[in-house]
């Protein structure tokens, strides 16, 4: 097995790999993301994958090189890291990643879900992902929700929200999103970001959009393929949550996906057992899957135990940031998430 770096030339059968192995990837696989990584962070892709004496590609393993300054220097997977049809494609990947990470002087490897190494981590994070079968009827769906999430939505309605599909309307979605990022005491990613999604992942894009008396209040960016759904950032200002647009919001992609037809799941994403984004994602009778981070440390190098502490306690740093003045916390998010693209 031969494990190679993948340039731009070869971004078109890293795509081919992905689109075969539907629905075992993770929308963070998608060959755009290359692109992405290198227009909007400041950070080095390195896009590994694995071929056999054949010449046929066993496996991929999205990573990128940061030299970030709150974090250390390390080397990082996409959100759903090695996606291999052959186990020994998946030994060879992380035999190079972890090469790798000796070579460019990484503190560590992190690797976040997808097929694992034999090799036991340094430390592991748990998370869990919801995911939900999607129906075809919308109508019978709906029926078959919770009563209370029926309710929420039902309320939503009452209350005049409404939610439109803008895929142009970014940064009217970037408002609303920079203000809560800095409500929650974590730095905002740049609003390029979403630009560079729109331009790279093209068709794969979906912008929802939930308002009130033209105000616009929170909005839902998804991406999807032809088999699955993946609502990737999600947001709605504070002052409404209590009217419930979110989960308007929600179902109103999710009653998309079933109308589309051949779509199969509606993937909410990764969170921490039992956190309040957990619960709401129970909400929607959806299936939990353990999907562990992993840390490989490199060699006398300490662990930092704050690695897995900064996700499950409100730090001191976290705090202070909440405090920013918005326009100062919107200019500065962006300068820091530079060389950390996915936290």
């Amino acid at each position: 097995m031969r494990v190679e770096v993948v340039d731009e030339a070869h971004l078109v059968e890293w795509q081919a790999f992905v689109d075969r192995h539907l629905p075992y990837i993770s929308p963070y696989h998608h060959a755009g993301w290359h692109t992405i990584l290198k227009e909007c962070f400041a950070v080095v892709p390195y896009y590994l994958r694995a071929v056999d004496t054949q010449g046929a590609v066993q496996g991929i393993l999205p990573l990128y090189f940061s030299k970030s300054l709150l974090l250390g220097p390390h080397l990082a997977s996409m959100y759903g890291g090695a996606v291999c049809a052959d186990p020994a494609a998946a030994e060879a990947l992380f035999d190079e990643a972890l090469r790798l990470r000796d070579r460019l002087k990484a503190r560590y490897l992190y690797v976040k879900g997808g097929a694992f190494p034999s090799a036991q981590p340094t430390l592991a994070v748990n998370a869990v992902c919801t995911r939900l079968r999607v129906q075809p009827d919308a109508a019978q769906w709906l029926e078959s929700l919770p009563r209370k999430t029926r309710k929420a939505i039902r309320l939503a309605e009452e209350a005049s929200f409404s939610v439109r599909r803008d895929d142009a309307a970014i940064d009217a979605f970037y408002e609303v999103y920079a203000t809560n990022m800095r409500d929650l005491g974590t730095p905002v990613t740049g609003r390029d970001l979403f630009h560079a999604m729109r331009r790279h992942l093209d068709a794969h894009f979906r912008l929802y959009l939930v308002e009130r008396q033209g105000q616009v209040v929170g909005g839902l960016l998804c991406i999807n393929d032809t088999t699955s759904w993946y609502p990737l950032y999600a947001s709605v200002l504070d002052a409404y949550k209590p009217q419930y647009p979110n989960y308007l919001l929600y179902w109103t992609a999710m009653a998309d996906a079933a109308e589309i037809g051949g779509v199969q799941v509606f993937d909410m994403g990764r969170s921490t057992p039992h956190s309040g984004n957990h619960f709401f994602k129970q909400k929607w009778h959806g299936e939990d899957s353990p999907v562990p981070h992993h840390y490989y440390v490199a060699p006398g190098r300490p662990v930092d135990p704050g690695i897995a502490e900064m996700r499950n306690t409100l730090s001191l740093k976290q705090r202070m940031w909440m405090r920013l003045p918005l326009p100062i916390a919107n200019w500065l998010g962006p300068v820091t998430r530079k060389q950390i693209p996915f936290a």
